[in-house]
């Protein structure tokens, strides 16, 4: 009977031990592009509104008055949208986007939907710079395609 009663109670400390070692699942880390993807658009949008100052460069000229009230939306889901955009063919008014890799340098490059490498310069839990260098090619380009064309600089803050 004594070594019925051991035996049970080894079997139920064994138990015991047993189920208490069962934890929950380890909590799964977030990948780099989730974590970049995180900054840029929250946990469902973030909207980046222009910054004080000189926001807005073309070739190291600041063209901020052109792109005044301008903002860029971006989403979980890869899409972004815009509001008075200066000039459509720099920041279309929507469209979509991705990192042009899943780590490393390659979450600091957003590829837009129109296929216009952006580069992510600066971001932080409430500013982001972004540039891209903006080339048209059309065969008789005019003083207008070529006042658009060159190295935009754009800063937001977190709206």
């Amino acid at each position: 009977m004594k070594s019925f009663n051991l035996i049970t109670f080894i079997l139920m400390i064994g138990g015991l031990i047993f189920i208490t070692a069962c934890g929950g699942d380890d909590p799964v880390e977030p990948t780099p592009d989730e974590l970049r993807l995180e900054e840029l658009a929250g946990t469902s949008n973030i909207t980046w509104a222009l910054a004080t100052g000189t926001a807005v460069t073309l070739e190291g000229n600041d063209r901020t008055d052109d792109w005044q009230n301008f903002e860029l939306t971006l989403t979980t889901s890869k899409s972004y949208n815009t509001t008075s955009s200066f000039e459509e063919s720099v920041w279309p008014s929507a469209g979509t986007w991705d990192f042009a890799g899943t780590e490393g340098a390659g979450l600091d490059i957003i590829i837009r939907s129109d296929q216009q490498q952006i580069n992510i310069d600066n971001i932080s839990t409430s500013n982001l710079t972004l540039s891209f260098n903006k080339v048209l090619s059309r065969p008789n380009q005019n003083e207008r395609v070529t006042s658009i064309e060159g190295e935009w600089v754009f800063k937001f803050v977190k709206k």
